[in-house]
């Protein structure tokens, strides 16, 4: 087993976390924040029953949100970065004429 130790720093004002490795469940990995956060490779989805009210309650706790919500269609959805920078898609699945299903109200 690596003696390497697994750092965490915390966030602190006007700088990131940065979790660091290998370690013994991930040998030849290191985490790192985006070296350019307008250029992503993957994102976290979380799907939400209500985009708007997520939205809404999500702001008045500081998230910042891209975009206001967009509806594609089949979906409803916006983007937020964590406090690293890394993308996450908050979205709503719309309902589809075959599923039968009605949105929330």
């Amino acid at each position: 087993m690596s003696s390497r130790p697994v750092v965490v720093s915390t966030l602190t004002s006007g700088s990131r976390s940065v979790l660091q490795g290998p370690s013994d469940d991930k040998p030849t990995v290191t985490l790192t924040t985006p070296s350019d956060p307008d250029r992503v490779s993957a994102f976290l989805n979380i799907r939400v029953a209500d985009i708007s009210k997520a939205h809404k309650a999500w702001s008045a706790r500081g998230a910042e949100f891209l975009t206001e919500p967009k509806d594609r269609g089949h979906e409803i959805r916006a983007y937020i970065r964590d406090p690293d920078g890394h993308l996450i898609e908050v979205g709503q699945t719309t309902p589809t004429p075959s599923s039968g299903r009605s949105q929330p109200s």
